[in-house]
């Protein structure tokens, strides 16, 4: 089983001066991580306005297609990943605005999946 660091660090500094540690060179794990934080943020604000947006079609949608709908409304709102089902669905009952955010929403989570990537690649070389 494998430990995955990356974007936590983990630093024991010992007996060394504290500014030691300003020393050491970590600038490109800290601009992905910093930009993970955001996407992240930016992702928490769509995931609510994409799951008020599909909580309005459900309102409005038969018994069968509510439920189906409110699955693929929990999985956006608990962060989990969307199979290709939901997204055709999503895709299929969603007006054009709300299909922006699920557009923003997936490639949200593109982009923290290749930084943490990126990141933990990156990790290996500046920590070890």
């Amino acid at each position: 089983m494998s430990i995955k660091i990356f974007p936590h660090v983990l630093v024991r500094v010992a007996g060394a001066a504290f500014n030691r540690f300003e020393e050491l060179n970590f600038h490109t794990t800290f601009a992905i991580a910093e930009e993970l934080f955001s996407c992240r943020q930016e992702l928490n604000t769509c995931k609510q306005t994409l799951s008020d947006c599909i909580y309005t079609v459900i309102t409005t949608a038969e018994a069968e297609m509510q439920k189906k709908l409110l699955n693929a409304k929990r999985d956006v709102f608990n962060g989990r990943a969307l199979t290709d089902e939901k997204i055709t669905l999503l895709r299929q009952y969603l007006p054009a605005e709300p299909q922006a955010h699920l557009d923003t929403y997936l490639s949200l989570k593109d982009r923290i999946r290749a930084l943490e990537a990126k990141g933990e690649a990156l990790h290996h070389t500046e920590f070890l």
